[in-house]
């Protein structure tokens, strides 16, 4: 879209997650967004895709520092896609706990 190359500068835009559906998903950490061109830059990119017709949706780490915060999040991103919702069962804690390191107590 023309808009969206004369907003990015870019002719192509790259996202961390991508499906067909024109569903594009973006992990906004603080170590790219603390500085302002970054963080425009991004902006600007997913303007662009708004443009074209892609969804986005910024995950956080304040999105997924929790277990709760991690389903909802896959769960907003899921609705998306017309899947199911995830549950909360124990097999999900744990792997999440594995996988960041933090104790369930």
């Amino acid at each position: 879209c023309e808009a969206g190359r004369n907003l990015t500068g870019y002719s192509t835009i790259m996202v961390d997650l991508f499906f067909n559906n024109k569903l594009a998903v973006e992990y906004n950490s603080n170590q790219w967004h603390l500085d302002p061109s970054h963080y425009t830059d991004d902006m600007n990119r997913q303007t662009a895709l708004n443009l074209t017709g892609y969804k986005c949706i910024a995950v956080t780490f304040g999105n997924i520092k929790t277990f709760q915060g991690a389903i909802d999040m896959m769960n907003a991103i899921r609705k998306e896609l017309s899947l199911p919702p995830l549950d909360d069962r124990p097999e999900r804690k744990e792997l999440y706990y594995r996988i960041f390191g933090k104790s369930p107590l």
